[in-house]
């Protein structure tokens, strides 16, 4: 692999202040805050995370199984959250029975992803019926930059496009429902 097609993800963990900082960021603690609020509303079940890395949107909670192609990352994710279960797992091709989980959140992943809707499409098989996803994606294709390709994104979703791709996988209802920081009111 050369050093451009490195997973640039490995080296950052790799900094505990890099970690301590992503963790105390801004929009970070927004989109988990969102997250936590539509998990709240839901009934009590397994919770299934798909793409947990190093700041998993839902903590302190022994139900939340994390799922994460790094082993690395997945090793420092145990030694700091200490309550869950950990699963290397991609999430195109998901180990987990059919109907699993009552809830997978699956946050700022499907952008890095070549297999986005087989990704969706193993979601939706291990959600059992009548379970909720709750996925987050950056937003504007149009906004997509030098800070997109230094992360490895693959893509950015409409709003309108993502509903679509949602609907063509099982899922029966989809809602989306934009939320941003600060910077969105600038522009």
């Amino acid at each position: 692999m050369t050093a451009l097609k490195k997973n640039r993800f490995e080296d950052f963990f790799a900094d505990a202040s890099y970690v301590a900082l992503k963790n105390h960021l801004y929009n970070y603690l927004l989109r988990k805050r969102a997250v936590g609020k539509c998990v709240q509303k839901q009934e009590n079940g397994p919770i299934l995370e798909v793409g947990s890395g190093l700041s998993p949107m839902i903590t302190g909670s022994n139900l939340v199984t994390y799922s994460e192609l790094s082993f690395e990352a997945l090793r420092y994710l145990k030694n700091a959250q200490k309550r869950g279960c950990f699963v290397v797992a991609d999430a195109a091709h998901l180990p987990f029975k059919e109907g699993a989980f009552c809830q997978v959140v699956c946050s700022e992943v499907l952008e890095h992803l070549p297999e986005d809707r087989r990704a969706l499409e193993q979601m939706a098989r291990v959600m059992k019926k009548g379970g909720s996803l709750i996925v987050t994606f950056p937003h504007r294709r149009r906004y997509f930059a030098g800070d997109d390709r230094f992360v490895s994104h693959l893509r950015r979703y409409e709003l309108d496009e993502m509903t679509q791709l949602l609907r063509g996988r099982d899922y029966t209802r989809s809602r989306c429902r934009r939320f941003s920081g600060r910077w969105r009111r600038l522009s």
